[in-house]
């Protein structure tokens, strides 16, 4: 891999580079470690995917250097959770993944992965309504929310800190289409075309059973390094004879940088509107959160 943070608790990660390493560590333990058959320093972290430890390779030998994981404990920075190191999809050969399947345990790493998203819900739900062009209101934002936690999505093997909006995403539940705001002018299109829809302006309606989710979550790992996540944004409905037929699919890939930046960027110049829309998004996600026993904001998890 090619990133690395500084704790299992972050969400924030860095290039591995020499000066961007020394710069975060201050070339000090517990990041670096003098070797028993040396005089030498080796160089650890954390891996962003599984919050298990790494060791940086090459950092003062190789043009490229890059990091791997470690099985050990590293005293002072990071444990190892061999249950995380299976499923971690920086892993050159990880487990399989199953929507079925979830982690045994609520651990440092997957606490962190809620009050990621519950801190950033509305940049959250942001990243979701531009991949589909569909108005999400903050009523379907909670409903959404409820089925992520009802469903333990945090648990889910793929769950990562590199992830928390696609995630959330797969783990949303489905939801109908009629009354919605479409901006989507392809979803549009291919509803049009099987007459059972009317739009007044971008505002749908329909008396049939239209509803859309996301599925198939995919992830692979090219060039050995870097990580390729996609999904499925999938709309279908139940025709007269009871069965779902597939109306508009689109495959969204997911950008762990773009959802960095996303995550760290301020907004400006915003109107009350949108400051209040923002708030309101939030709070719910607050609120909701400690419903199910999470305390997130001033109560730390």
């Amino acid at each position: 891999m090619y990133i690395f943070k500084l704790s299992p608790s972050d969400s924030t990660y860095y290039d591995i580079d020499k000066n961007i390493v020394e710069y975060k560590t201050e070339k000090k333990y517990p990041y670096y470690r003098s070797r028993k058959d040396s005089d030498d320093f080796s160089q650890f972290a954390v891996c962003p995917a599984c919050s298990n430890p790494i060791q940086i390779i090459g950092l003062y030998t190789a043009h490229k250097p890059y990091a791997r994981h470690y099985k050990n404990n590293i005293p002072g920075l990071v444990e190892y959770l061999q249950e995380n190191y299976d499923f971690c999809p920086l892993k050159r050969k990880h487990q399989s993944y199953s929507a079925k399947v979830r982690k045994q345990k609520v651990d440092s790493s997957v606490l962190a992965i809620i009050r990621v998203l519950i801190e950033n819900f509305d940049k959250v739900i942001y990243f979701v309504q531009k991949s589909i062009d569909i108005y999400i209101s903050v009523r379907l934002a909670k409903d959404m929310l409820n089925y992520y936690f009802t469903s333990k999505g945090y648990l889910y093997p793929g769950s990562t800190l590199l992830n928390v909006p696609l995630m959330f995403a797969y783990f949303s539940g489905t939801y109908h289409l009629n009354g919605r705001i479409i901006f989507s002018e392809s979803l549009k299109e291919s509803l049009k075309t099987k007459k059972f829809v009317s739009f007044s302006e971008n505002k749908l309606h329909t008396h049939c059973d239209l509803s859309f989710c996301f599925r198939n979550h995919s992830i692979s790992l090219i060039d050995e390094h870097n990580l390729q996540e996609k999904l499925i944004f999938s709309v279908a409905w139940r025709n007269e004879m009871g069965k779902i037929e597939n109306v508009y699919e689109k495959e969204i890939e997911f950008d762990p940088i773009y959802c960095r930046r996303l995550f760290q960027y301020k907004p400006l110049n915003e109107t009350e509107k949108q400051k209040e829309h923002r708030n309101m998004l939030r709070n719910s996600a607050f609120q909701i959160a400690q419903e199910f026993g999470f305390m997130v904001g001033e109560s730390a998890l």
